[in-house]
C-alpha cells in the first residue's frame, strides 16, 4: 500500500485556513440564536407567570416564571453552541467547497493506492485496474484511506473536525458508489468521481441543516414542556 502520509497534511491544509473566516459565520449564528433565546426565555418566562398566578397564592407567579427563565437560559448554550458551530461547517462545506475537496482527496488516497507511480493513461495497468472493482474492495480502500488520514493528529480540535468531516464525506461516497455498483456491475472510480464530489457537499449541508433543526425543534419543546408543567402545578 502507498503511502498516506502526505493526504493527511493535505486534509490538514484544507481545513485549517477557512477555520479562521468561518469564526464570523460561527459568531453570526452564535448571536443570533442567542437573542432568539433570549426573546424566548422571555415569552417563556411571562407564560409561565401566568399559569403560576392563578392559584392566587403570592410568588407562585413570580416563582414558575424564574423557573421558566432559568430553564430556557440553562439550555441556550447548547443550542446557540451547536447552532453556530453547524452554521460554520454548513457553509464551509457548501460555499467554501470544503465538501467536494475532501471527496476528491479521499479519491486520491483510492487512486494511490492502487497506482503507485504507475503512468495514468485510462488503458494503463493502473487505470485498468481502477475500471470495474467489486464494491467490497472499494469499501475496504476507502476506509483504509479514511483510518490513515485521521490517524494522525495535529491538536485535538483540529484533530476531531478532520475525522468528523472525513467520516461523513466517505459514508456519502460509499452510498453512491453502492448505487453505482449495484447498476453497473462494479465501480469505475475514475467515471463515479465527478458525479460524487458535485453532490456530496450538497448532501452534507442537508444533512446538517436538518440536524440542527430537529435538535433545536426537540431541545425547545422539551424545554416549554417542562416549564409549563412546572407553571401549571404552581398554578393549581
Amino acid at each position: 500500500m502507498s503511502d498516506l502520509g502526505p493526504i493527511v497534511v493535505e486534509i490538514f491544509e484544507l481545513i485549517a485556513p477557512v477555520l479562521r473566516p468561518l469564526l464570523a459565520v460561527a459568531m453570526s449564528a452564535i448571536v443570533g440564536s442567542a437573542l432568539g433565546m433570549f426573546g424566548t426565555a422571555a415569552l417563556a418566562a411571562f407564560a409561565a407567570y401566568e399559569l403560576g398566578a392563578r392559584s392566587g397564592l403570592p410568588g407562585r407567579g413570580a416563582i414558575a416564571a424564574l423557573v421558566a427563565a432559568a430553564l430556557f437560559l440553562l439550555v441556550g448554550p447548547v443550542v446557540v453552541l451547536k447552532r453556530g458551530v453547524g452554521r460554520a461547517v454548513a457553509h464551509a462545506l457548501g460555499a467554501l467547497g470544503l465538501g467536494r475537496k475532501l471527496t476528491g482527496l479521499l479519491f486520491d488516497g483510492l487512486v494511490s493506492m492502487e497506482a503507485e507511480g504507475a503512468a495514468g493513461e485510462r488503458g494503463g495497468k493502473a487505470q485498468r485496474a481502477l475500471e470495474r472493482l467489486p464494491i467490497v474492495e472499494v469499501e475496504r480502500r476507502l476506509r483504509a484511506v479514511v483510518t490513515r488520514a485521521t490517524g494522525s493528529g495535529e491538536g485535538f480540535v483540529l484533530g476531531r473536525v478532520r475525522a468528523s468531516l472525513l467520516e461523513r464525506v466517505a459514508h456519502f461516497t460509499l452510498e453512491e458508489l453502492r448505487a453505482e455498483g449495484e447498476t453497473g456491475g462494479g465501480i469505475d472510480l475514475v467515471l463515479a468521481r465527478a458525479h460524487i464530489e458535485a453532490i456530496v457537499g450538497e448532501k452534507l449541508v442537508a444533512q446538517i441543516e436538518s440536524a440542527l433543526r430537529t435538535t433545536t425543534a426537540i431541545l425547545l419543546l422539551l424545554t416549554a414542556g417542562v416549564a409549563i408543567t412546572i407553571a401549571w402545578a404552581l398554578g393549581r
